[in-house]
């Protein structure tokens, strides 16, 4: 009897235990600040400036969890990367975490968010959540 207690003790554990380390919500247009995700970056591209007072915006697409995401800033990242005045810089296509910074919601369903870029040499990317689709 004791053997039994001890085996439904150890079952009922096990599965409290997964309970406790499920998934967390890995929608980024609901979670929290400071909650980071993977992405996989599509396409990358720069619109021209053609003003002084401008800067050369960067628009990244990329999926997280099979939704499309487009995030835009400043694409002018090529000058500390490379150490000299490049101009705009492009983010190749791959793999990359960001981390969501700001999260703000209206009772009307709008919201707005801002994201860093985590890149492997501890540099990071800033940017605004541009776009959004299924």
């Amino acid at each position: 009897m004791r053997k039994l207690a001890a085996a439904l003790c150890l079952f009922f554990w096990a599965f409290a235990g997964n309970a406790q380390t499920a998934q967390p919500n890995t929608d980024p247009t609901t979670a929290a600040a400071g909650a980071v995700f993977a992405v996989h970056v599509v396409s990358a591209h720069v619109t021209r400036c053609e003003t002084i007072s401008c800067f050369d915006p960067l628009y990244v697409e990329g999926l997280i969890d099979g939704k499309k995401y487009e995030f835009g800033g400043i694409a002018t990242g090529g000058r500390k990367e490379f150490g000299q005045d490049v101009g705009a810089a492009l983010l190749p296509p791959g793999d990359y975490r960001v981390k969501l910074t700001k999260s703000l919601h209206a009772r009307s369903g709008m919201i707005y968010q801002e994201y860093e870029f985590l890149f492997s040499d501890g540099s990071t990317w800033k940017c605004v959540l541009m776009g959004l689709s299924e």
